[in-house]
């Protein structure tokens, strides 16, 4: 999988931000404070959510409120990918009440969420253990650790 692209429209300090990845690895570095964990946590929330794991409805994380956009003008993004040939966008809106997951084909414009399995705890699809073949737990134990 490669990360293309994000586009943050509003989530904690970072808003109508957009970030265009490079062929290899891409660093993000700044001082204390710029948005580098919040980018991170971005790519995270974009495939999973910010649903607790291991309920049996739907619940949200305590972090939904710590990124809770500053300026309260909506809260969500994009993010656009490559996977096994494909190129994907997935767009998110995570205000609660209208949290909303759409996921395109890029290259057709086709809108092509219905193509991954439902999740009914959550009430949407979920792309993270499509792609990356992992729960959200998994993911952030082995795929994407965060500073200690």
């Amino acid at each position: 999988m490669k990360i293309t692209s994000l586009h943050i429209h509003a989530f904690g300090k970072l808003s109508n931000k957009t970030l265009n990845l490079d062929q290899g690895l891409n660093v993000i570095y700044g001082l204390n404070e710029q948005g580098k964990s919040t980018v991170h946590k971005f790519i995270e929330t974009m495939f999973y959510g910010f649903f607790k794991a291991y309920t049996k409805n739907r619940q949200y994380e305590e972090a939904y409120d710590a990124y809770l956009p500053w300026d309260h003008k909506g809260y969500g993004g994009a993010l656009t990918f490559e996977d096994q040939g494909g190129h994907y966008r997935l767009e998110r809106q995570l205000t609660k009440g209208k949290d909303e997951l759409k996921v395109f084909d890029v290259r057709s414009g086709e809108d092509v969420t219905a193509s991954y399995d439902y999740n009914r705890v959550i009430r949407q699809v979920d792309p993270g253990l499509k792609h990356f073949g992992h729960n959200k737990t998994t993911y952030r134990n082995t795929v994407s650790m965060t500073q200690m």
